[in-house]
């Protein structure tokens, strides 16, 4: 297995910047109607366990630990009238609703009583119902909190400040350059039975840290809580710095600038899934140093403990649907191949597929526009004149865009031609890509040269802002953008606009309207071979550098640059001695998101294994949790084996959901003979 390219990022405490107050208990709560959020509310899921808080009540804080589908856990870290710390806990029922699901704590319990250290007696803890809370999300990210306590109530936003690793808040076949440990399962709540009454509420983050909190009590007995962030090392769990905090004001007095946060001292956690030990040396006066030996006291639904790597067919439904195959046209002598062929180039949320009929006039191919709806049982010619390029389809299956042979691009808009308008010279302007919601296109243009004639450059076309030249520069002075994001304000491309003989081209990215600049990871790699993007241009895939010969030859293997500097390989394909970095594969399609990949990988029985010697293609689809799956084999599993020499992924949706494979077109020995192409329509439907 290859590693992962480049070092974390030094660790950042999630609670340097926002300290909220973690919750810790489960919390039941009938909040009233009125307090109820506007926004659209979805179903409840194991995702939502996270920490969350307020942006406006910084120092305060909210764990959500969902437990099943009928229960879930709250824990609330927050302050007293007089700016003490206090902790309040329940457990909820998550009531399912067609118009917005939500968890209902009906009792919030705040215990007191308890005395920190070798005397404490779990007898002098005193658990006051103390009021109630309901709790309810407008997606993964967003919620709402309404509560009535200690003779107050409110209603706050709630905005995600963690993600618990594998928890399984879209996408559920995980994010790229966030691993999944099989320690991930130990989320949730842990205790001392000799101790009850205090406890520790663990969860692993998506980032491969992990955030702590522990409620207690201080040596008098009044509610005390500290939180931290850690790491694992040799084995176990460290939290070097777990902090304490006072000052806040509980309800509606709260200011975050009143809030003082303490360092407390360090925690060391040595975990299995059900039981464990934590030991706790304080520099806060009066706590000492000590021991606890810990049992499993609130699991979450999801990860299972240990985490095990699921397989595809453990995530989704799978289907494959052959698409039509129109009966080729008799070969022209000069080699060129068979008519009435088609290859499809892209695929909308709903299924609808677009691509190419190839057209022979005379020893001349040319290419028409089709598509196929899901509705349909034979391609449709879109356009009765010829195109160049690729089709491309929207997200929601209504337009095309198409780069016309002659008159230049077009949209095609209710079965109408509509010339694509703000194109200065439209017979030199050639469409590249464009975003995911269609609402900007990658141009290659002719533009005038200083030294005469005509250069290709990069553009960006937008309906509201027509045409945008991207800028050069002295040190990358011919780059080609490749992608764009939704919002325009990114393009990604290669440092020169032609490679010749597989040579590799570095990656570079445009910013608003700045100059171009290398894509870099967090060590300085550069990103070689860029060959997909999301929707946002924060993951792009391509060729990653993995080592440095004594000559300064780079090496690179397949892998993907996330946010935040983070870079990764994809793994190998059946690496063996003879062949130590395994079989060649790429990425070249990738979902909205950056988070569900597909290509195509070549084994060596593969080279020249096709009728007239050409080497075939498997197709692979690739994900963080599940690594590389083989469409062949996917396909074998499944019982419906599609019994073509070569396939690749040719297209995907931007949902990623529908997935289009293809041998592309295959020819045959011997003059005369009719080539082929055949496709498939693959459906992931998320279990």
């Amino acid at each position: 297995m290859v590693l992962i390219l480049s070092p974390r990022l030094p660790l950042r405490s999630i609670f340097s910047r926002f300290f909220p107050a973690f919750l810790c208990a489960l919390l039941l709560a009938a909040l009233p109607a009125a307090a109820r959020a506007e926004a659209p509310y979805v179903p409840i899921q194991p995702g939502h366990s996270a920490m969350w808080f307020d942006p406006a009540r910084a120092g305060e804080g909210w764990i959500v630990g969902i437990l099943s589908e009928e229960s879930a856990a709250l824990y609330w870290f927050t302050f007293d009238d007089a700016g003490e710390p206090r902790w309040l806990e329940g457990v909820g029922r998550i009531v399912r609703d067609p118009g917005g699901d939500s968890i209902v704590f009906s009792e919030l319990i705040a215990p007191r009583g308890g005395r920190f250290g070798p005397d404490y007696d779990p007898a002098q803890v005193v658990r006051e119902v103390k009021g109630s809370a309901v709790i309810s999300f407008s997606d993964c990210q967003h919620g709402r909190v309404a509560f009535s306590a200690f003779g107050k109530s409110g209603d706050f936003p709630l905005t995600r400040l963690t993600r618990t690793m594998a928890a399984g808040c879209a996408p559920i076949h995980g994010t790229p350059g966030e691993p999944v440990r099989a320690e991930a399962g130990q989320s949730g709540g842990w205790y001392d039975p000799a101790y009850g009454g205090q406890g520790y509420v663990l969860t692993w983050l998506a980032n491969g840290s992990a955030a702590l909190g522990w409620f207690t009590y201080d040596p008098e007995g009044n509610p005390y809580w500290m939180v931290g962030t850690g790491a694992l090392e040799n084995g176990r769990l460290v939290f070097p710095a777990m902090y304490s905090a006072r000052g806040g004001r509980f309800g509606e007095a709260f200011d975050p600038a009143q809030v003082e946060h303490t360092p407390w001292g360090r925690v060391e956690l040595d975990l299995a899934c059900d039981s464990g030990a934590a030991e706790y040396a304080a520099t806060a006066t009066g706590f000492g140093s000590g021991r606890f030996d810990l049992d499993v006291l609130a699991r979450l639904a999801k990860p299972a403990c240990p985490w095990v790597k699921p397989t595809l067919t453990d995530l989704y439904d799978i289907s494959v649907t052959p698409l039509p195959v129109p009966v080729p046209t008799q070969p022209h002598p000069s080699g060129q191949g068979s008519g009435n062929l088609i290859l499809p180039h892209a695929v909308a949320n709903d299924g609808t597929v677009v691509g190419r009929r190839k057209v022979l006039q005379g020893n001349v191919p040319n290419r028409r526009a089709v598509r196929l709806r899901p509705s349909e049982s034979d391609w449709q010619d879109m356009y009765n004149q010829f195109v160049d390029g690729l089709v491309f389809v929207s997200e929601d299956g209504e337009e095309m865009l198409i780069d016309r042979k002659t008159g230049g691009p077009a949209f095609i808009r209710s079965g109408a031609i509509v010339p694509m308008p703000g194109l200065d010279s439209p017979g030199q302007s050639d469409i590249v890509r464009t975003s995911n919601d269609f609402s900007h296109v990658v141009m290659q243009v002719d533009t005038p040269a200083p030294w005469g004639g005509t250069v290709r450059k990069s553009w960006l076309w937008s309906e509201a802002r027509g045409m945008r030249e991207l800028p050069t520069s002295v040190a990358l002075p011919g780059p080609a953008a490749l992608c764009v994001s939704n919002d325009g304000n990114v393009a990604i491309g290669l440092d020169r606009g032609i490679v010749i003989g597989g040579s590799s081209a570095w990656t570079v990215r445009w910013v608003g309207t700045g100059l171009p600049h290398y894509l870099t990871d967090a060590a300085g790699n550069r990103m070689a071979s860029l060959s997909a993007c999301s929707d946002d241009a924060g993951i792009v895939y391509g060729r990653v550098p993995f080592m440095t010969d004594e000559n300064g030859l780079i090496y690179v293997l397949p892998g993907y640059f996330a946010r935040d500097g983070i870079s990764g390989h994809l793994g190998l394909i059946h690496p063996s001695e003879e062949s130590p970095y395994g079989w060649q594969h790429v990425v070249n399609h990738t979902s909205a998101d950056g988070t569900l990949a597909g290509g195509a990988y070549r084994s060596p029985a593969m080279i020249g294994s096709l009728p007239n010697g050409d080497s075939a293609w498997g197709a692979l689809i690739w994900t963080q949790d599940t690594g590389h799956v083989l469409v062949p084999e996917l396909l074998q599993e499944l019982g419906q084996i599609l019994d073509w020499p070569s396939m690749w992924v040719t297209a995907m949706s931007p949902s990623g959901e529908y997935l289009v494979v293809t041998t592309g077109e295959i020819f045959q020995p011997g003059m005369g003979t009719p080539s082929t192409a055949r496709s498939a329509l693959l459906r992931l439907i998320k279990k």
